[in-house]
């Protein structure tokens, strides 16, 4: 009877597997909500140069942020709606501490968006 011997190679890639596996679970999330939030962002701003209502366009991003639900770390404070010359622009910041499992341990991560609408209502996002 043959044994079966252990490849350290296969040995290796399990573990690099399971280390990006565990990565993706902890941080995938936070950066999908990123893209998300470019969306919400495009959307408010789009909104606040088509009625030309800045209350509008802001009321949009909160009913968005519950929507999508993102209320629980972003909030509509944490974005600005600023007129530069025939631009519209909707910028937004935000953090968000994600604790390693098992520890008292954590690593803060920063996002951030901005859209510019101009007066043909294109879109622009950073």
């Amino acid at each position: 009877m043959r044994r079966a011997r252990i490849n350290i190679v296969t040995v290796l890639l399990i573990l690099v597997l399971g280390a990006v596996g565990i990565f993706a679970w902890l941080f995938g999330p936070y950066y999908w909500d990123k893209q998300v939030m470019n969306e919400v962002a495009r959307t408010s701003a789009l909104e606040w140069y088509a009625t030309e209502n800045r209350q509008k366009g802001m009321s949009r991003l909160g009913h968005l942020l519950e929507k999508r639900g993102l209320s629980e770390y972003i909030y509509p404070n944490d974005c600005t709606f600023q007129e530069e010359g025939e631009l519209r622009v909707v910028a937004c910041w935000w953090e968000v501490d994600v604790f390693y499992p098992g520890s008292e341990m954590y690593r803060t991560l920063s996002f951030d968006t901005t859209v510019e609408v101009d007066r043909r209502g294109d879109a622009v996002q950073y």
